[in-house]
């Protein structure tokens, strides 16, 4: 089995994958919206957006473009995987 390297995630990024997780599960399944997830980490949204934008470009996070709730936490990268 080949061993494939992802890059190394930082704390706040591992904050925003567990928020995004937290806030789906009490939705029961349902993605939250970028306002949502900036309002439970109190910052603004566009800093929301570009933790999650990079969490998406290292492959811990997949959104579907022009979607409001498609922010959606792959599961190997669950953030308990370090």
């Amino acid at each position: 089995m080949i061993a494939t390297t992802t890059p190394a995630i930082t704390p706040r990024q591992r904050e925003l994958l567990h928020t995004i997780k937290r806030l789906s599960a009490d939705a029961k399944g349902v993605p939250p919206t970028l306002r949502q997830i900036a309002g439970e980490m109190r910052i603004h949204w566009t800093a929301a957006r570009k933790l999650a934008q990079r969490c998406e470009a290292a492959g811990h996070l997949r959104h579907t473009p022009r979607a409001a709730r498609s922010w959606v936490v792959l599961d190997e990268h669950q953030e308990g995987r370090r």
